[in-house]
């Protein structure tokens, strides 16, 4: 079973960045969560550079070297990438365990939600 779902989840990313595009949100100059983080804990050239990829982008948004280039410093230099990965991670454990307290209180389990 955990095939299965491993593939229905590699099956959902894979439409989604069909539907949504290569890194469309650096194309928009979108703030996510990797780049913030990022910025904070860059050095200074490293912050005016990635600040300038963006005041630079034309309508049709970033070259995808320039996106790899900005995916690859997101993950190797200033783990962004990685925090928000162990951010979801505790997110996911303090959901669980909510919904655990929960279950106890009314005294039923929620199969709908433990699927989730």
């Amino acid at each position: 079973m955990e095939i299965v779902s491993r593939m229905a989840l590699y099956a959902r990313q894979v439409l989604i960045l069909q539907q949504k595009g290569f890194y469309e949100d650096l194309d928009e100059g979108k703030m996510s969560l990797p780049l913030i983080h990022s910025l904070q804990n860059s050095s200074e050239g490293n912050k005016t550079r990635i600040k300038g990829i963006f005041k630079t982008r034309g309508p049709s948004g970033l070259s995808p070297g320039v996106k790899e280039f900005v995916v690859k410093h997101l993950s190797e230099r200033t783990a962004g990438l990685p925090y928000v990965r162990d951010v979801l991670k505790d997110l996911a454990s303090e959901t669980a365990d909510g919904l655990m307290a929960l279950e106890e209180i009314f005294g039923i389990a929620n199969p709908l939600l433990r699927g989730v």
